[in-house]
């Protein structure tokens, strides 16, 4: 069996982790085979081609949310259990996250318009001064964009996100850790 680097996903972007430094080819082309049902249908219902996500991204970023669950849970024991898992996934935020990660202009615009109240609300929440709250979500958002190289390709946190809980949740739960990681350097500062 021959080993490949499964970084790159086709956009210039890389992907981070353990998990996704050395894949063999036939484990996502084995995947692909198996699940290209479920695949096909949750592109569909996912609304990914209007950010032009093509399916082979989208399918990309399914295999990425399997191979996070596989790693850190249960094997699955059979094809329907994968495919459960993937009927189980939130595959709009899903596309979208993918999109944004690719650095698709009206991904981003749908991006902001529906979650950068959440963003800003989460920081606003946890930090009282106003301007240290904007400041925190805006270096988020300069973030997530990916402006961070890592070896010429796109680095961002939504490399991490998977689609198992809705982004809105996930957006918070980044924040509350940049939050308390600033709190954490202030102290040590001290």
């Amino acid at each position: 069996m021959r080993s490949v680097p499964r970084s790159e996903n086709g956009s210039g972007h890389r992907n981070e982790g353990p998990a996704f430094q050395e894949m063999t080819a036939e484990s996502f082309e084995q995947f692909c085979r198996d699940h290209r049902r479920s695949i096909e249908r949750l592109y569909r219902q996912s609304g990914a081609a209007k950010w032009n996500l093509s399916e082979g991204a989208f399918t990309d970023a399914l295999y990425r949310s399997y191979a996070r669950r596989q790693e850190s849970g249960p094997e699955f024991a059979s094809s329907d259990q994968i495919d459960a898992f993937l009927d189980s996934l939130l595959v709009g935020d899903l596309a979208l996250a993918a999109a944004c990660r690719d650095g698709n202009e009206n991904a981003w615009r749908e991006f902001l318009a529906n979650y950068r109240t959440v963003a800003e609300g989460a920081a606003r929440a946890l930090i009282s001064d106003s301007s240290a709250a904007r400041e925190l979500a805006d270096s988020l958002y300069a973030d997530l964009y990916g402006l961070r190289q890592n070896n010429g390709a796109r680095k961002s946190p939504l490399d991490r996100y998977h689609g198992r809980s809705p982004l809105s949740a996930w957006l918070r739960t980044v924040i509350a850790r940049r939050a308390e990681i600033g709190r954490a350097s202030c102290r040590e500062r001290v």
